[in-house]
């Protein structure tokens, strides 16, 4: 089971559930990620894998929580949402992420109604490479590398779990403006 599926990853600052299993690497390919915990699992696929500045790239994060748990929706008060965090850097301007409905869970012992997602769901999260940095990047390499977390706290019915802050990785592939670039 794998934390994400992109070279050169700091494992040691996944945050770990005490007790729970060490992460390891799944292999994937380019303008992918795969993130495994105990508690849930999600597959971040970047709309396209070459990309020219100025372009829009959406990371498609497919969630899909373990039996029995739920991760909360954006707008709950009092426990962590799950959100999608991308690293900043100079030759990328993040978006708000767009996040389905979610629905609206008891806990009775509590006497809480909280907004919940306890099945498979998806969060786009768009970005847009700026056109005059990412320039000068595609002029040095030929690849940009976007990284981040998913951070989340999951609970089931009896325990709400610590918050967790899973690291990816996408590597993206840079190619040059103009009509070849258009076509892909």
């Amino acid at each position: 089971m794998g934390v994400m599926s992109l070279p050169i990853v700091a494992l040691s600052a996944l945050a770990q559930v005490p007790g729970a299993p060490s992460p390891l690497l799944v292999p994937g390919g380019l303008g992918q990620a795969t993130l495994t915990s105990p508690r849930l699992t999600a597959t971040i696929v970047a709309s396209q894998v070459t990309v020219s500045p100025g372009d829009r790239v959406v990371l498609h994060v497919d969630v899909v929580p373990a039996r029995g748990i739920h991760v909360y929706a954006p707008t709950v008060r009092g426990y962590r949402p799950l959100r999608v965090v991308v690293s900043p850097a100079p030759w990328l301007k993040v978006h708000p992420p767009e996040f389905p409905p979610s629905e609206l869970y008891e806990f009775k012992p509590l006497q809480e109604i909280v907004p919940v997602y306890v099945r498979p769901f998806r969060v786009s999260q768009p970005l847009t490479l700026d056109a005059v940095e990412a320039e000068r990047l595609r002029k040095k390499r030929s690849s940009v590398v976007v990284t981040g977390t998913l951070d989340y706290q999951a609970c089931d019915d009896a325990v709400c779990y610590s918050a967790v802050s899973l690291p990816f990785t996408i590597e993206l592939k840079l190619a040059p403006r103009g009509p070849a670039a258009s076509a892909r």
